[in-house]
């Protein structure tokens, strides 16, 4: 089935606290401490000027002393949105979703990844609820750890059963480059301009899932940015992968238990290293929504997104082919 319809977005007080029926949402503030700690106020803030869906952007900060409880070696400032199905029950291999989200940039955004070897910063992860039976980490993510690429990363398939997970010989792993140094032709990490994403998913833990991911900066048109059916028409074209996980002790989140769900975290979720402890990360993150079709994601979106963009595959002058976006109005 495809998932229920949920929003979340800075346009209300609290901000995050939309409670869309029939989606299962639930509410965790990012615990930041510090000297002295910092109120979840200065953490999200909501933003007039730097907005791109509703009236409201969010401004979200990342202090050099905040604290992840469950890890001394992250700093951390996120909240947790989970739903499942529109009866409560679990979300189960084979359902579906396409999810929108927009963020954007400063020109002095820091990144650490190119100059600190295993260094991190996670913005948005989505993957099991029950962190007990399952790594604690995502399925998939969105990252930008180094300050020149916007990066995908992917640990699906077979997994351990509790975190850390041990070596899963039959698991995904991967890192894609999506924007910037390495990333897909023509698609840059521009800095204070807005990037709007959606996605396409079927979970799949044991076999090939789909999972396709569209990307517009501000100004331009959609583009398929990524796509797991190699089939051509995205930018960047991967062979078929997992797209949720799996371990022999609990099987798939939610077959073994009653309450497991997709679980949608938003922030900054970075490792405390050098950089991390003696700067402080801002940027801005505008809605968050899961709609029941394409045409009703793009219709989420400024007006200049009611477009999708198509790809075909195409031979050049020299020979090679390659993948042409096309304009489709929708």
């Amino acid at each position: 089935m495809i998932l229920p319809d949920y929003t979340i977005s800075g346009d209300t007080v609290p901000i995050w606290q939309e409670t869309p029926f029939p989606a299962l949402p639930t509410y965790h503030p990012g615990v930041a401490q510090g000297s002295p700690p910092k109120p979840i106020s200065q953490l999200w803030v909501q933003d007039a000027v730097n907005r791109r869906h509703g009236a409201y952007g969010i401004k979200v900060s990342n202090f050099r002393d905040s604290v992840d409880p469950y890890n001394a070696n992250a700093i951390y400032t996120g909240i947790f949105h989970g739903s499942g199905r529109a009866d409560l029950t679990p979300v189960c291999e084979g359902d579906e979703e396409w999810v929108g989200m927009s963020f954007k940039f400063p020109a002095t955004w820091p990144g650490v990844g190119a100059t600190t070897p295993g260094a991190w910063c996670t913005l948005y992860e989505w993957g099991s609820s029950h962190t007990s039976k399952v790594p604690s980490y995502g399925c998939l993510a969105f990252e930008a750890g180094d300050p020149n690429r916007f990066e995908l990363r992917i640990k699906t398939g077979s997994r351990g059963a509790v975190s850390p997970d041990p070596v899963s010989p039959n698991g995904y792993d991967a890192v894609v480059v999506l924007l910037g140094t390495g990333g897909a032709p023509g698609r840059p990490f521009t800095k204070d301009v807005w990037h709007d994403f959606y996605y396409y998913m079927t979970y799949q833990a044991r076999t090939n899932g789909i999972l396709e991911v569209w990307h517009r900066q501000e100004g331009g048109a959609f583009v398929k940015i990524y796509s797991n059916k190699n089939d051509g028409t995205a930018l960047i074209n991967k062979a078929p992968h997992p797209t949720w996980e799996w371990n022999s002790v609990y099987g798939a989140p939610g077959e073994n238990d009653a309450g497991a769900y997709v679980a949608h975290d938003y922030g900054i979720y970075c490792s405390k290293n050098s950089f991390n402890s003696t700067h402080d990360r801002i940027f801005w993150e505008d809605g968050s929504f899961r709609r029941q079709s394409q045409a009703a994601i793009l219709a989420e979106f400024p007006s200049s997104s009611q477009q999708a963009i198509l790809g075909f595959n195409v031979t050049d002058l020299a020979g090679h082919k390659t993948s042409v976006p096309v304009l489709v109005s929708t």
